[in-house]
């Protein structure tokens, strides 16, 4: 009783003093729209792993900074059908000088500007141009394709073995470039790619790792365009088939639009900017915060048709309403909040953001929408009396009746099913790959038809570090190879690239008697460094998802860690890949260890609040149906544990809960309000507990499946998915709501409870 004293008092103080309240909150909405401003939207890899903390960036910023950063190279992909033709080349060589105009590079690698290590039989090797001079004779240009596609410094690099596919590579200044640098570099390619005339038999496109930033990037910013407006048009359309009036559906959208304008203006006070996981922030939350004010409205208008006045139904609907309106905001908020125990801050930021949004749209249903339901006129059409309004009454009554009647049935179907999904879903695996964080699958084909002809997207480095003059040892050099040899036994690795390589090209003894660190620079500084104290080994692979770079790491660390053992080098694993595929899968199992944080800390929640273990406990099941089934879905169709198929469960926690809540709680309302006769009551009970919530439960399962439905429509994979497994979420857990949780409760609570009383 004493909660609904408080909500009573407050929501009559809301109201005694309403003007002072409406100053208020038009102040803080203004404040919140001026910091709103700050929002940037923005997404790279580097965002993924770059945070304080995280012991691996370090050295990729020193490797990266010595070696170069693969992040900050545009590619131009030249196809014809022999890139050693002399009108090729001479296309390759006004794109160069083209390229090299352009303020944003430093310096652009192509087949024309190109120097080779050769070496003959009996003599040293040595450096020369890779094609001197333009135009070639054909002995010339046969000369140099065979070094081309025969070396590793150039094949897989600038030019496929079947000399096909070549690539003009422009490096940007800039060291780990913003997305805005990218994108003038891109901007630049093209422009070059546009002043140098071409022929039909030749086709230039811009690749790399910039193209990719830019291309996650603006769709991004389309998806947060179309998803906006999507999620306000589905809830106007929502509200206004459930209550049938502009009362009914300016009042909860307008308490739902301040909070999230409040959240806007706070979200850029936690120094990130919106990536691909946060960029599902505002239909998150503008579809959760209608659940609380749905809630309101339909208990309010049910008072009114009751023949209470309007201020005896505002504060009546309160006084019932606020506790479990405040346990479902509280669960869902701290639900989230878990997530900032994580290490990630992508993820922290996200549960941080969604947390406080939660919190947000719960004090405007107890602020906001009571000054909005004392002021607005009201409807004049019935609330009760429309044909949805009676046929999911008599629904609701059909429902309680057979579930009442089989009991033990509906409880062992339901321990039956979910055992039945884990089962199915128990096998999964975590293998995050690129590709399925890209876009458009414009840009996969494109990525995937690189891959298998010119170098995989993947990169992981080892960085040998030494003495000056240790890289070039020969013992050094013989432990390369052998790993560049292991390496290569892997299926999705598609080039290995050394110092040892370069140099084991030219003659058979080069590795005893390796050329000189001048001749050696010639040719790349992007293998071994002035002094010849640091060098690496560069595995490329293809994009078949982390498990398998998994296995890839883990033998290259057993066989380096033989191969240079006491040499007097050391070997650490680095590189673009190395770092982010240990983040992306670490999102994942933390991702799945802040959902079943969230989930414990909702259940001991209402243990906490409702003083009642039983409560607690009978919440466990109808809520662990719906996620068993989306993981047995994911193994059906052969979905992975990723980023995309585990954020739904964090996301769909607080919806999830909704409804086993408000009707425990009514439950529990109704028992204490000195209900007896326990041979009839705990059915009526819960009978007028299920017509009484199953309504509004409907309408808010509706809008939060519809409001996460529209993710499908995200030009990113990940995203779809997520929209699908939490919309598949979201009703299966209503649909566990509506049976299971009666059954329980009167299997469980209400018999046992009422017959100690």
């Amino acid at each position: 009783m004493l909660a609904e004293m408080v909500a009573e008092r407050m929501v009559r103080f809301v109201l005694a003093h309403r003007r002072a309240f409406v100053a208020i909150i038009l102040v803080s909405i203004a404040g919140a729209l001026f910091s709103a401003r700050n929002i940037r939207i923005r997404f790279t890899f580097r965002d993924f792993y770059d945070y304080p903390g995280n012991p691996d960036v370090p050295l990729l910023d020193r490797y990266e900074k010595e070696f170069g950063d693969p992040a900050g190279t545009v590619d131009v992909l030249l196809i014809s059908s022999n890139a050693f033709q002399p009108e090729v080349l001479s296309y390759i060589q006004s794109l160069t000088a083209a390229l090299e105009q352009e303020p944003q590079f430093s310096s652009v690698s192509s087949l024309t500007n190109a120097v080779a290590l050769v070496g003959e039989s009996g003599a040293a090797p040595h450096t020369e141009p890779l094609i001197p001079h333009l135009p070639a004779s054909r002995e010339e240009l046969s000369r140099a394709r065979n070094i081309a596609t025969h070396s590793p410094l150039f094949v897989h690099h600038l030019v496929s073995e079947q000399a096909s596919l070549t690539l003009v590579r422009a490096r940007m200044k800039q060291l780990s470039p913003s997305v805005d640098d990218q994108r003038a570099a891109v901007e630049a390619s093209r422009r070059a790619i546009a002043t140098v005339p071409t022929t039909h038999a030749l086709t230039a496109r811009v690749v790399g790792a910039p193209l990719v930033a830019v291309r996650m990037t603006d769709p991004l910013m389309r998806d947060q365009l179309k998803f906006m407006p999507l999620a306000v048009l589905l809830i106007l359309v929502a509200l206004s088939l459930t209550f049938r009036s502009l009362f009914g559906v300016a009042l909860p959208f307008a308490t739902v639009l301040t909070a999230l304008l409040w959240t806007a203006g706070i979200f850029p006070l936690l120094g990130r900017p919106m990536d691909l996981i946060s960029s599902v922030i505002p239909a998150t939350l503008l579809v959760y915060g209608a659940v609380d004010p749905i809630f309101v409205m339909t208990r309010f208008l049910q008072k009114l048709e009751a023949g209470r006045t309007r201020e005896q139904s505002i504060v009546e609907s309160y006084a019932e309403l606020t506790l479990p309106c405040f346990l479902t905001s509280l669960t869902t908020a701290l639900g989230f909040f878990s997530f900032a125990l994580l290490r990630l801050p992508l993820l922290r930021v996200f549960g941080l953001a969604v947390g406080i949004g939660a919190s947000l749209a719960f004090v405007t249903t107890l602020i906001v929408l009571p000054l909005l339901l004392v002021s607005l006129p009201l409807p004049k059409t019935r609330f009760g009396e429309s044909r949805i309004s009676r046929w999911i009454d008599r629904a609701l009554q059909f429902l309680w009746r057979v579930v009442r009647s089989r009991r033990p049935v509906v409880i062992g179907l339901a321990v039956a099913t979910l055992l039945l999904f884990g089962a199915l879903g128990r096998k999964q695996r975590i293998s995050v790959a690129y590709h399925d964080l890209l876009p458009a699958a414009e840009s996969r084909t494109l990525i995937r038809y690189v891959e298998e002809r010119l170098d995989g997207l993947g990169r992981t480095a080892l960085l040998i570090e030494g003495a000056p003059g240790s890289v070039t040892k020969p013992e050094v050099l013989r432990a390369m190879a052998t790993v560049g040899r292991e390496a290569k036994r892997h299926s999705i690795v598609t080039s290995v690239t050394s110092l040892s390589d370069l140099i084991s090209t030219t003659t058979a003894k080069a590795i005893e008697n390796p050329p000189s660190l001048d001749a050696l620079h010639a040719v790349t500084r992007e293998y071994v460094n002035d002094d010849a104290s640091h060098a690496q080994i560069v595995v490329r692979f293809t994009d078949e998802g982390s498990e398998k770079w998994r296995t890839l790491y883990a033998d290259l660390s057993r066989t380096s860690a033989r191969e240079f053992a006491g040499l007097p080098v050391q070997v650490s694993f680095t590189g673009f890949s190395t770092v982010l595929f240990p983040v992306l899968d670490r999102a994942v199992v933390e991702t799945l260890y802040g959902a079943a944080l969230g989930f414990t800390v909702i259940v001991l929640l209402q243990l906490l609040i409702f003083r009642s273990l039983k409560l607690a406990l009978i919440s466990i099941l109808p809520n662990l149906i719906p996620t068993a089934a989306c993981f047995a879905l994911m193994a059906a169709t052969g979905v992975g544990l990723r980023i995309g198929s585990v954020l739904f469960l964090s996301v769909s926690l607080g919806g999830l809960f909704n409804t086993t809540i408000h009707l425990s709680a009514r439950v529990r309302q109704r028992m204490r309000a000195g209900d007896s006769d326990p041979d009839a009551i705990p059915d009526t009970i819960i009978g007028e507990a299920l017509r009484t919530v199953g309504p509004p439960s409907l309408y808010t399962a509706v809008i939060l499946s519809l409001g996460f439905a529209i993710f499908t429509r995200s030009q990113f994979p990940d995203l779809k998915i997520f929209g699908i497994l939490s919309t598949t979420t979201l009703l299966v857990g209503f649909l566990s709501d509506l049976i299971v949780t009666p059954a329980l409760l009167r299997t469980f609570y209400c018999k046992v409870t009422m017959a100690k009383g």
